[in-house]
């Protein structure tokens, strides 16, 4: 998760100390909104906020750029994958006149995907 790296870059710089991108992630999957580090509390938000706007921005940029050398323009934008939900609002401003969707369990989208491609082709 690019998000929970970043904001773990974020919790280091400043607290002093690293904290596992597995740690993080455990705590979001679990929906906890702190961990401890170093014997205090650490409020998770302000970090993920701040990462996901640094990688969304980089994200929405590049996605940008792959579509001006497309001979079609996009009817819809589907976020999948884990931490797709850090994505969506700098994904819908970038652009604003597509419609931006995310499936109800967006970690598991890209398997069932995969796994209907699959079933289509044998």
């Amino acid at each position: 998760m690019k998000v929970g790296a970043q904001a773990g870059t974020f919790i280091s710089e400043e607290h002093g100390a690293k904290v596992s991108v597995e740690t993080l992630g455990n705590a979001i999957h679990s929906g906890k909104e702190s961990i401890l580090l170093m014997g205090e509390r650490v409020e998770l938000a302000p970090f993920l906020k701040k990462a996901s706007e640094t990688l969304s921005s980089v994200a929405a940029t590049s996605i940008q750029k792959a579509l001006r050398v497309e001979t079609m323009s996009p009817d819809v934008i589907v976020l999948v994958g884990g931490g797709s939900s850090f994505f969506q609002q700098a994904i819908q401003e970038a652009f604003p006149r597509l419609k931006v969707v995310s499936p109800k369990n967006p970690v598991l989208s890209n398997a069932r995907g995969f796994w209907l491609l699959g079933g289509a082709s044998v």
